[in-house]
C-alpha cells in the first residue's frame, strides 16, 4: 500500500494590525510610549494672581529657623479659584542661608506644586517678602507644567493673615 501526499494549498492570511502595540502593551494593557509621552509634553505655565489666608510660625528644634505653615484662597491665572497650603523654613542656626519651602495651589482642573526659595539673609532672620519659584511638579490640566517666577508675600503678624501675589 502506497501512500501518497496530497498537498492543499493554504488560503492567504491577513494579519491583524497591532500598530503602536507591542508585545509588552499588549500583555500588560499599559498604553503605547506614544501616548504616555503626549501625557507629560511639558508647556510653560506662568501665575499671576493673588491669595489671601491664614498662617502660623513655629520653631520647633531650636538650630533650625522657623517654619511657616500657610493656608489661604483667592484667585490665580490660570487656575481662576485656587487654594494654597504648603511650608517655608526660614534659616536657622547659621551665619547666612535662604528660606525655602514647597507650596501647592489647587483647583477644580489641578494644581501646580512650587519650590520656593528666598534671597540670601543671616540665620534666623525674618521671612523674606519677596521669594522665587519653580514649578516641580503639576497634576491634571496642568500636568507636564514648567515655569518660575516671584511671590511678593506680605505677613501680618497680629492678625497671623498673610498675602501673596504671584
Amino acid at each position: 500500500m502506497g501512500h501518497t501526499s496530497l498537498i492543499e494549498p493554504l488560503e492567504s492570511r491577513t494579519l491583524f494590525s497591532a500598530a503602536g502595540l507591542s508585545l509588552p502593551n499588549v500583555l500588560t494593557g499599559a498604553p503605547p510610549a506614544e501616548a504616555l509621552a503626549a501625557r507629560h509634553v511639558s508647556h510653560v505655565v506662568h501665575l499671576n494672581g493673588t491669595i489671601s489666608g491664614s498662617y502660623g510660625a513655629q520653631s520647633l528644634v531650636p538650630d533650625v529657623g522657623r517654619t511657616y505653615s500657610f493656608t489661604g484662597t483667592g484667585r490665580v491665572h490660570p487656575m481662576n479659584a485656587a487654594n494654597l497650603s504648603g511650608q517655608i523654613t526660614t534659616p536657622g542656626f547659621i551665619e547666612t542661608g535662604i528660606a525655602t519651602g514647597q507650596l501647592t495651589l489647587s483647583g477644580v482642573s489641578g494644581s501646580v506644586t512650587l519650590t520656593v526659595k528666598g534671597p540670601k539673609e543671616n540665620g534666623f532672620g525674618p521671612m523674606p517678602p519677596r521669594l522665587t519659584f519653580s514649578i516641580t511638579s503639576a497634576t491634571g490640566k496642568y500636568g507636564g507644567a514648567k515655569g518660575n517666577g516671584h511671590i511678593v508675600i506680605r505677613l501680618d503678624a497680629a492678625s497671623g493673615t498673610f498675602t501673596m501675589k504671584f
